[in-house]
């Protein structure tokens, strides 16, 4: 996920090599990568108003092995041409693609 994201090779617990930074501690990580972890790890409600598009496959990863709850002001992500299976939590609604993605999220994060 590191690799894939940041573009950076994990050599240690507190020693990472960006190809932009150096060598930098976890904490200097992206807001994206810092997100996926702890959907990961955790059960905790995670904003993806720091997730970039390279994050939309590991999300939908993530998420086919356990329910995560996000908030959608993430306007870099589309998940287009992903298949996606989600639930609306303001209107119990269904979300089947990145256009239903969209709408939804305008509906309620626009403005």
């Amino acid at each position: 996920m590191i690799l894939d994201v940041d573009q950076s090779e994990v050599k240690g617990k507190q020693l990472i090599i960006s190809p932009v930074l150096g060598p930098i501690p976890p904490e200097r990580l992206s807001g994206g990568v810092k997100a996926l972890i702890c959907m990961y790890k955790s059960d905790a409600y995670i904003d993806l108003i720091v997730c970039g598009p390279n994050c939309e496959k590991w999300i939908l990863e993530i998420a086919q092995n356990k329910d995560v709850i996000v908030g959608m002001s993430g306007y870099d992500l589309t998940f287009e041409n992903m298949d996606i299976e989600a639930i609306c939590l303001n209107d119990q609604s269904n979300i089947t693609n990145y256009i239903d993605w969209i709408l939804k999220m305008n509906e309620y994060v626009g403005d």
